[in-house]
């Protein structure tokens, strides 16, 4: 049974390593799961799934292989049984979470919706009907947009605005985000 074990780490470790030694390149096991189709094998049952195969590979055989060697008294089947078990455990999760980092998507793209309440700093003077710009941390990076205030006074060149409203155009509208008079903050309704 313990060459079974070691057999079983050599070819799900092997693969596991294989996999991060190559950057995490799906190659052949793109084509044994369907290549993330709807409907397929892969996308239905985790036990047609090649991660699910190399995790439980993995996680069997060094269960095998430690309760073989550290715990001696715990008996054949027992430690069978435990292996098992977390093979098992193994291959469902990764594959689980494996297949959600396939399916999952990165969106830096800016709606209007995100510039909203936004803190940011004046670049070119801000008035009511003067444009201006102001600069605003979103997404992780610096966006420069064109600004139009809301308050009678221009807003100066570094002054904290917040953004309270996107107009058609592009263009937002800011309130200071400075107090007036030591008033404490502008806080705008959202």
């Amino acid at each position: 049974m313990v060459a079974l074990y070691i057999m079983s780490l050599i070819v799900g470790g092997g693969l596991l390593l294989l996999s991060l030694v190559s950057g995490g390149e799906v190659g052949e096991a793109e084509a044994f799961e369907g290549g993330g189709v709807e409907g397929s094998p892969g996308s239905a049952l985790p036990l047609a799934s090649m991660f699910f195969w190399t995790f439980f590979l993995a996680f069997f055989g060094l269960t095998g292989v430690l309760l073989s060697l550290l715990a001696r008294g715990a008996g054949t089947l027992l430690t069978v049984l435990l292996a098992v078990g977390m093979g098992v455990g193994a291959g469902l999760i990764a594959s689980h979470v494996l297949r959600g980092l396939g399916r999952s998507e990165v969106d830096s793209s800016v709606r209007p919706t995100d510039l909203v309440g936004r803190l940011g700093r004046v670049v070119v003077p801000v008035g009511r009907e003067q444009p201006g710009k102001v600069r605003v941390e979103l997404k992780g990076r610096t966006v420069e947009l064109l600004a139009y205030g809301d308050e009678t006074a221009p807003l100066a060149r570094s002054q904290r605005v917040y953004v309270h409203d996107v107009l058609k155009d592009g263009s937002v509208r800011v309130v200071s985000a400075e107090a007036p008079h030591g008033a404490g903050p502008h806080i705008p309704v959202l």
